[in-house]
């Protein structure tokens, strides 16, 4: 078991307190750091050793490196942020002890951590329970989908994923699919939603098929999947080491139809394991990624890429969406806390719950006009933007994908009848029907009159957006109970 603790700047504390201890009357801030007052203490459980330490790893080195700049600047409401950290190494029963432990030793003002959606799910009880505030970093939709009062996420959700990666097989006239996924949470809950969403898009699984935990080798799997009758395309579901093991195995067996994997994959250490079979893989992810390929007037540049470079710089090491999905779940922190006026749970869930076109946001499906959920594909050891998506996020956090949406959409299940854009964020040209991207920075597109440009394939229908009346839900009729 491992406890980190930060109360403030490590290099600056000791001193910052000696020079209050002699200078009488000092408080508030001092040598560029926060002393004096109550810390707000933030905890988080993590995945930072074990198999989904490519995930826990940048998302603790994240949320470390930006709450030592946020001491730096004098902290928040006038008071340091405290981060007290545990390494769950992706176990759903460190993680409940280890919660418990942030709940009733620590007394942390609120979470953000969960690395894995097994290790969120198994305390999401406990935090609703004790009423403190969760922002999880993992992806399943089931985190948020039935809504749970104390419990947000960053991350688009693996339904998100998996609908968007049917649109792209379709407008390439792909429509019979070989489905392969892991055994974790996130694995299975990907591989229930392509299940349930591919009749809707006139997709067909011609085969399925499954590997467990701790499987180094796939090729039995994939040999089915490449023999099945008429399949054309691949999908696989998971994360972690699995998805460069699917990457080799899919070119030892010679395999030529697209391969498609999920945000799961996305992150350089995928290429890197893939060890040059990673050519040509697609998947969505946040635009991060590829933040150096991004137009100047993209509306996440200049902080995406002030992120890379800080965290580059520092840790020697390359970005992920992981280190990003930390990054936004600790500025929504700092941000409600802020609004709230102080670090009162029900006050800040509150104002979490109110977050909207979150203009800071880098690692997740979220930004100012909806343009950040990218699709990708592996191109020599690098991942490159191939094609365009509009996210189906919501606009407020619980409901939705996460905080900060550009969109709001009014669900996430299209056989329920939401199926596509339904409110755009005013700085967004109206789109007519048709997904939007900026004029330059998605390949294949049509240009547009009055800017952008238009995916043909990709037809959204706008729906009339809900209104909500205590716990309910309306839609041009009565409430009905959510």
């Amino acid at each position: 078991m491992i406890k980190r603790s930060i109360r403030v700047l490590r290099k600056t504390a000791t001193v910052a307190a000696a020079v209050a201890a002699v200078v009488v009357g000092a408080v508030g801030f001092g040598l560029g750091g926060v002393q004096a007052a109550e810390p707000i203490k933030i905890g988080t459980f993590l995945a930072v050793t074990g198999p989904a330490s490519f995930l826990g790893d940048p998302e603790l080195k994240t949320l470390e490196m930006y709450v030592e700049q946020v001491n730096a600047a004098g902290g928040v409401l006038g008071r340091p942020l405290e981060l007290v950290s545990y390494d769950a190494q992706h176990d759903a029963k460190k993680a409940v002890t280890f919660v418990k432990r942030l709940v009733e030793q620590d007394k942390v003002d609120l979470i953000v951590g969960g690395s894995t959606t097994g290790t969120t799910m198994a305390v999401i009880k406990l935090v609703e329970e004790a009423g403190v505030p969760f922002i999880s970093l993992a992806g399943a939709g089931v985190i948020v989908d039935p809504v749970k009062k104390w419990v947000f996420k960053t991350p688009h959700t693996d339904r998100v994923a998996v609908d968007k990666i049917f649109q792209d097989m379709k407008a390439r006239g792909l429509t019979k699919v070989g489905l392969f996924a892991g055994s974790g949470g996130f694995d299975k809950s990907c591989h229930k939603n392509a299940l349930e969403l591919a009749p809707g898009k006139g997709m067909t699984i011609v085969a399925d098929e499954s590997h467990g935990k701790g499987d180094t080798d796939m090729t039995a799997q994939l040999t089915k999947i490449k023999n099945a009758p008429g399949v054309q395309t691949l999908l696989y579901c998971g994360f972690g080491a699995p998805t460069s093991i699917v990457a080799k195995n899919y070119k030892q067996l010679g395999m030529t139809i697209p391969h498609y994997q999920t945000h799961g994959s996305a992150s350089m250490k995928f290429i890197q394991g893939a060890d040059g079979a990673a050519e040509g893989v697609r998947l969505p992810a946040a635009a991060l990624l590829v933040v150096d390929q991004l137009a100047d007037s993209h509306p996440q540049k200049q902080v995406a890429g002030a992120y890379k470079t800080a965290y580059e710089s520092r840790y020697n090491d390359s970005i992920s969406t992981f280190g990003g999905h930390a990054y936004d779940g600790l500025f929504i922190a700092v941000e409600a806390i802020k609004r709230a006026g102080s670090a009162d749970k029900e006050k800040v869930r509150a104002e979490i719950e109110k977050t909207n076109n979150f203009g800071e946001a880098i690692g997740s499906c979220s930004s100012r006009d909806g343009r950040l959920f990218r699709g990708l594909a592996a191109q020599g050891n690098r991942l490159k933007p191939t094609f365009c998506f509009l996210p189906h996020c919501g606009g407020g956090s619980r409901r939705g994908v996460r905080p900060g949406s550009g969109f709001r959409v009014a669900m996430d299940r299209p056989e329920r009848g939401a199926r596509g854009l339904v409110h755009p964020h005013p700085n967004l040209p109206p789109s007519r029907g048709k997904a939007s991207c900026p004029s330059g920075d998605c390949p294949g597109l049509r240009p547009r009159p009055g800017g952008g440009a238009a995916v043909d394939p990709v037809t959204l229908r706008r729906l009339p957006l809900p209104r909500r009346r205590g716990n309910k839900f309306c839609r041009g009729g009565p409430c009905r109970a959510r």
